[in-house]
């Protein structure tokens, strides 16, 4: 006896169709990539892992250094849209036009002594996001910012817009630094105009805590959004004299004032 399988055939074909057609309606979800933040912070854990595993964990903390400044170049476009935040010995500072952002981090290579790291990400004019490293350190030494930006004020001048930055580091426990930094981008360029007194684009203050008076360490001090600073006045051996060196903002750069 011949079996009839045509009819099963058929609607074993219209079930799958069925099937095909319901599971096809539904949107293929796309994974999608990480924000800065969060890649970020699993570098950083790598970077602790590995500062703390001994001589074979420290070989390896320059090619993470490495990795994250590649990840800053990736991302530079979304780190341009982000506002002050830190995170895991990781800040990133913002101007207000949003034009120019500063990532700066611990890049664990100093043992005790911490060194840091910074790269800038800027907005050119023509709307193109580029990024640059900072390099602070003296020539022939390691190439690194060795300060942490905090703060990132605006100033509108006769020049153009300047970035006024403000960082902290520290030479060791007992050496705090601070430093005032200043940028204006130019066409496809990020520069460091010479505003301060002296002709020069950085004001660094060095103490030694074994030669304060306090405990409470004094601090540059920027109001009216950059266009006031107040400088600790230092002596020999890293002392605070007690007086504040008053900078005012005028025209194109800043004068002292008494």
């Amino acid at each position: 006896m011949r079996l009839n399988t045509a009819k099963p055939v058929k609607w074993i074909f219209v079930i799958l169709l069925l099937f095909i057609a319901t599971n096809c309606s539904a949107p293929v979800k796309v994974a999608e990539r990480p924000g800065f933040c969060q890649v970020m912070k699993a570098q950083i854990l790598c970077l602790d892992s590995l500062g703390s595993s001994g001589i074979d964990g420290y070989e390896k903390l320059d090619s993470v250094n490495q990795y994250i400044r590649n990840l800053i170049e990736q991302y530079r476009n979304e780190i341009a849209t982000i506002s002050d935040t830190s995170f895991e010995n990781v800040a990133i500072v913002a101007a207000a036009d949003k034009k120019l952002s500063l990532v700066s981090w611990d890049t664990r290579t100093g043992g005790t002594m911490p060194v840091l790291a910074a790269m800038a990400v800027f907005c050119t004019p023509r709307g193109k996001v580029h990024t640059v490293f900072l390099k602070d350190s003296l020539p022939g030494e390691q190439e690194m910012s060795m300060i942490a930006y905090q703060h990132l004020y605006t100033i509108h001048s006769s020049r153009g817009v300047l970035y006024v930055a403000l960082g902290y580091g520290r030479g060791s426990t007992i050496l705090p630094w601070q430093q005032l930094k200043v940028f204006a981008i130019k066409e496809e360029q990020l520069i460091y105009p010479a505003v301060f007194p002296g002709g020069v684009s950085t004001c660094f203050v060095e103490l030694d805590r074994t030669h304060l008076k306090t405990e409470e360490l004094p601090e540059i001090k920027v109001e009216r959004n950059g266009q006031l600073i107040l400088l600790p006045e230092t002596i020999e051996h890293g002392g605070f004299t007690g007086s504040f060196k008053k900078l005012v903002f005028k025209d194109s750069a800043y004068y002292a004032a008494y």
